[in-house]
């Protein structure tokens, strides 16, 4: 299906701000037709 966005109203925007709370950050590869891959890197502590 593909298309996911950071657009306000999607729970990626959401996750976004998480991720980067904790000073990391985040990837969204979604083509059209394709699979759609989060990934979320953070450090350690």
């Amino acid at each position: 299906m593909g298309g996911a966005a950071f657009d306000k109203g999607h729970g990626l925007r959401g996750l976004d701000d998480r991720v980067h709370a904790l000073r990391g950050g985040l990837r969204v590869t979604s083509p059209c037709g394709g699979p759609t891959m989060i990934t979320a890197e953070l450090p350690c502590r």
